[in-house]
C-alpha cells in the first residue's frame, strides 16, 4: 500500500513511518540499533534518505537537561543535610545512601529489561530525595542521645549506638516498606498513563529496597566518627596534661 496522500517537505517528497516503542526499550537505543541495521542492510536509492524524529528528538534535549539537573538535585540534597546537621562528616555519612540507592535502581532496571529514558531518570530524582530520609532519623536520634550522655569509652559510644539503633529500627522499616508497597502495584498497572508510570516507580523499588542496608551502615560510620572523636580528644587532654606539668616542674 502507498501512502494515502502525498507529502512534502522543503520541496522534496516525503513519507512517514510511525512506530511505537515498547515501554522498556529506550528511543536513543533503538535509534542506534535501527541505524545500525538500515546501514548494513538497506541500499537506499540515490537521492532518499532517512531521518528519526518524534520521541527520539526529545529524549536527546531532556537528556541534555538532565546532565544539569541530576548535580543540582546531588548539591541541593547535600546542602540541605549539612544545614539540618552542621557537621560535614555526618553529612557524608547520610549521603552514602544515595549511591546504594542508586545501585538499587540500576539492578532492578537490568533485571526488568527497562532502558534509561526520561520517566526513569524522573524516578531516580524522586529516588535520591526518599533515599537519606532513614539515614537522618537514625543520626538525629543519635544526636539527641549523645546531648544527654557522657562519652568518655569506647563502650560508651558502642551502648549510645545500640539503643539508637534499637529505637529507630522499627520507623526506619516501616518507612521503607510502606514507600516500596506503596509503589509495586504500579508494575501491575495497565491503565492509561501506566507506560510512564511504571518506569518511573522501578527505580524507587529498587533503590529503596536496597537502601535498606544503610539502617547497618549510617550507625556505624556514626559509631567510628565518635570514636574517633573521643581519641582526639582524649590525645589533646593528655597532651595539656603533660603540658601544664612541665610548666610546673620549671617553675
Amino acid at each position: 500500500m502507498g501512502p494515502s496522500m502525498i507529502n512534502s517537505e522543503n520541496g522534496l517528497l516525503r513519507g512517514i513511518i510511525y512506530i511505537t516503542l515498547d515501554e522498556k526499550a529506550g528511543p536513543i537505543e533503538f535509534v542506534k540499533a535501527a541505524g545500525k541495521t538500515i546501514a548494513e542492510k538497506v541500499e537506499m536509492p540515490r537521492g532518499y534518505y532517512y531521518q528519526f524524529a518524534g520521541d527520539f528528538e526529545n529524549q536527546v534535549k531532556a537528556s541534555a537537561s538532565l546532565r544539569l539537573i541530576f548535580p543540582l538535585v546531588l548539591l541541593f540534597i547535600f546542602l540541605i543535610i549539612y544545614f539540618g546537621f552542621n557537621s560535614v562528616p555526618q553529612t557524608i555519612i547520610v549521603f552514602i545512601a544515595i549511591p546504594v540507592a542508586l545501585s538499587g535502581g540500576v539492578i532492578l532496571l537490568y533485571a526488568l529489561g527497562y532502558k534509561m529514558s526520561v520517566a526513569v531518570a524522573v524516578g531516580f530524582i524522586a529516588l535520591f530525595g526518599v533515599a537519606v530520609d532513614d539515614g537522618i532519623i537514625v543520626t538525629t536520634y543519635i544526636n539527641q542521645l549523645k546531648k544527654d550522655r557522657v562519652l568518655q569509652s569506647k563502650e560508651d559510644i558502642w551502648q549510645l549506638i545500640t539503643d539508637a539503633s534499637v529505637q529507630r529500627v522499627r520507623p526506619l522499616l516501616m518507612t521503607t516498606t510502606t514507600t516500596i508497597l506503596a509503589l509495586v502495584p504500579i508494575l501491575w498497572s495497565t491503565g492509561r498513563g501506566s507506560e510512564i508510570l511504571r518506569p518511573m516507580s522501578v527505580p524507587s523499588i529498587g533503590g529503596m529496597t536496597f537502601e535498606l542496608v544503610t539502617i547497618l551502615i549510617v550507625p556505624l560510620l556514626n559509631s567510628l566518627l565518635l570514636e574517633r572523636r573521643l581519641a582526639i580528644s582524649l590525645k589533646k587532654s593528655k597532651q595539656d596534661h603533660t603540658t601544664a606539668r612541665s610548666a610546673r616542674g620549671s617553675k
